[in-house]
């Protein structure tokens, strides 16, 4: 009986052994598990910051008849829009290309708006430097917001760069003041001219196929119908 009560003790002792190395193995597998985890999640939002990071976010804002471009003032856009310099605290710069005169009026007669429609007229750029979000400034509009990459902001920055008109020093042109106050807005002299077949908003539609958005210029002559294919393109 003793003998038996021996064996019995050391098959215990080998059984209780047994266990606690299968719970150390548990244990290292389950830390081993942890530790891959936290890894896989570093890396992940790593990746994730860095893609971010290379984006640029440029906003369309549906005023009605026209179709603003809203992009951030980076250190980017203050290095490749000239503009910029006049705008030292704003955090956003609204900008548009149109008629000189249908632009600056704030209620255009129909002779003034047959004029620009039917004839070459100037044009003009108009900047607007913003304080605020771009959707709160412009809460009772529509606005979609585009996600470019490096090239493609780039791009669209030297697509409007190259729509000022300049003096010798490479500065803008100025035209008058803003829609939207003297200290915060302005008009300044720009490239090419106005006409039916190329408004203010396929100026817009050329900014953005420049920096890389899938639309086609011609033929977007409406609001509507640019932000139409803004959506379509984005929904690709």
């Amino acid at each position: 009986m003793d003998i038996v009560f021996k064996d019995e003790k050391a098959a215990a002792k080998r059984w209780n052994s047994t266990l606690w190395q299968a719970s150390q193995v548990l244990w290292f597998w389950k830390r081993l598990e942890t530790l891959v985890l936290f890894i896989l999640v570093i890396f992940v939002n790593y990746v994730t910051t860095s893609v971010a990071a290379s984006d640029r976010v440029v906003h369309l804002i549906n005023l009605g008849w026209h179709v603003g471009i809203a992009v951030p003032l980076d250190g980017t856009t203050r290095e490749l829009l000239p503009v910029a310099i006049y705008y030292p605290s704003a955090i956003t710069l609204e900008i548009g290309w149109g008629d000189a005169a249908f632009y600056r009026t704030k209620d255009p007669s129909i002779a003034l708006t047959l004029e620009a429609a039917l004839s070459p007229t100037p044009a003009v750029m108009h900047v607007f430097g913003l304080h605020q979000p771009v959707e709160n400034v412009f809460a009772q509009s529509e606005v979609l917001r585009i996600v470019m990459d490096e090239a493609g902001y780039q791009a669209l920055l030297a697509y409007v760069r190259q729509s000022f008109l300049t003096n010798p020093n490479g500065a803008p042109i100025p035209a008058g003041p803003g829609l939207y106050g003297t200290e915060t807005s302005h008009f300044y002299k720009a490239a090419g001219t106005f006409h039916l077949l190329r408004t203010c908003n396929t100026w817009a539609a050329e900014a953005l196929a420049s920096g890389g958005l899938a639309i086609k210029p011609d033929g977007i002559v409406t609001a509507d119908a640019l932000m139409n294919a803004a959506r379509a393109a984005l929904a690709k």
